[in-house]
Protein backbone atom coordinates (compact mmCIF):
# COMPACT_ATOMS: atom_id res chain seq x y z
CA UNK A 1 0.00 0.00 0.00
CA UNK A 2 1.69 3.60 -1.25
CA UNK A 3 -0.63 5.24 0.14
CA UNK A 4 -1.41 3.94 4.10
CA UNK A 5 0.39 7.27 5.19
CA UNK A 6 -1.96 9.43 3.84
CA UNK A 7 -4.88 7.10 5.66
CA UNK A 8 -2.69 6.79 8.88
CA UNK A 9 -2.67 10.66 8.27
CA UNK A 10 -6.24 11.05 7.75
CA UNK A 11 -7.42 8.58 10.53
CA UNK A 12 -5.27 11.05 13.15
CA UNK A 13 -6.58 14.32 11.77
CA UNK A 14 -10.10 12.69 11.73
CA UNK A 15 -9.41 11.57 15.51
CA UNK A 16 -7.81 15.10 16.61
CA UNK A 17 -10.89 17.08 15.25
CA UNK A 18 -13.32 14.75 16.84
CA UNK A 19 -11.59 15.48 19.90
CA UNK A 20 -12.30 18.80 19.75
CA UNK A 21 -15.74 18.39 18.69
CA UNK A 22 -15.85 16.66 22.01
CA UNK A 23 -14.65 19.11 23.88
CA UNK A 24 -15.96 22.46 22.60
CA UNK A 25 -19.78 20.40 23.40
CA UNK A 26 -18.91 19.86 27.04
CA UNK A 27 -17.92 23.70 27.12
CA UNK A 28 -20.94 24.60 25.69
CA UNK A 29 -23.01 22.99 28.11
CA UNK A 30 -20.66 24.25 30.96
CA UNK A 31 -21.45 27.60 29.47
CA UNK A 32 -25.19 26.97 29.11
CA UNK A 33 -24.98 26.35 32.79
CA UNK A 34 -23.51 29.30 33.81
CA UNK A 35 -25.83 31.32 31.52
CA UNK A 36 -28.60 29.70 32.74
CA UNK A 37 -27.72 30.10 36.81
CA UNK A 38 -26.95 34.10 35.97
CA UNK A 39 -30.31 34.29 34.23
CA UNK A 40 -31.67 33.00 37.49
CA UNK A 41 -29.30 35.51 39.73
CA UNK A 42 -30.68 38.50 37.56
CA UNK A 43 -34.62 37.09 37.93
CA UNK A 44 -34.13 37.24 41.93
CA UNK A 45 -32.28 40.75 41.47
CA UNK A 46 -34.99 41.98 39.50
CA UNK A 47 -38.19 39.56 38.45
CA UNK A 48 -39.51 42.01 35.68
CA UNK A 49 -36.21 41.63 33.57
CA UNK A 50 -36.84 40.25 30.22
CA UNK A 51 -33.75 38.55 29.67
CA UNK A 52 -34.68 38.38 25.50
CA UNK A 53 -33.73 42.06 25.40
CA UNK A 54 -30.04 41.38 26.58
CA UNK A 55 -28.04 41.35 23.38
CA UNK A 56 -25.00 38.68 23.16
CA UNK A 57 -21.35 40.64 22.85
CA UNK A 58 -19.88 39.45 19.96
CA UNK A 59 -16.67 37.34 20.85
CA UNK A 60 -13.43 38.98 19.30
CA UNK A 61 -10.13 37.39 19.30
CA UNK A 62 -7.00 39.90 18.70
CA UNK A 63 -4.46 38.79 17.01
CA UNK A 64 -1.20 38.51 18.07
CA UNK A 65 0.62 40.36 15.15
CA UNK A 66 -1.36 44.00 16.32
CA UNK A 67 -0.38 43.28 20.10
CA UNK A 68 1.85 46.36 21.39
CA UNK A 69 5.35 45.05 22.44
CA UNK A 70 6.12 45.45 26.01
CA UNK A 71 2.42 45.46 27.10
Amino acid sequence: MADSHVVTALISKRAELAGLIEHQQKEMGRLADDLAHLDATLRLFSPAIDLRTIRAKAHRVRKRFFRLAGF
